[in-house]
């Protein structure tokens, strides 16, 4: 039986996914808190999936260390935008 594995284009999408899904459970529940299961249901794919890609969630935040300023001031900034909008 032969199993499919995605090609390089579905793997350079899948990671990135799976890192901004990570950050976003990450901000929201704290690390020691975050489970590997949560991280794989907000980036909607499989344990085995996460794995092909990291090799734990310290590894997921490795990943981050170049951008990690910049997706924190995203995601800081993103509630306190919406919450403006909704000021009458």
């Amino acid at each position: 039986m032969h199993i499919a594995r995605p090609g390089p284009g579905k793997r350079r999408e899948t990671r990135p996914r799976i890192a901004n899904a990570s950050m976003r459970v990450f901000l929201a529940n704290g690390f020691e808190a975050t489970t590997l299961d949560m991280i794989a249901a907000a980036a909607d794919v499989s344990r085995h999936t996460f794995f092909s890609s990291f090799d734990s969630k310290d590894a997921v935040l490795e990943s981050w260390e170049g951008g990690l300023a910049d997706a924190l001031r995203t995601a800081i900034a993103e509630p306190a935008a919406a919450r403006l909008c909704d000021i009458p």
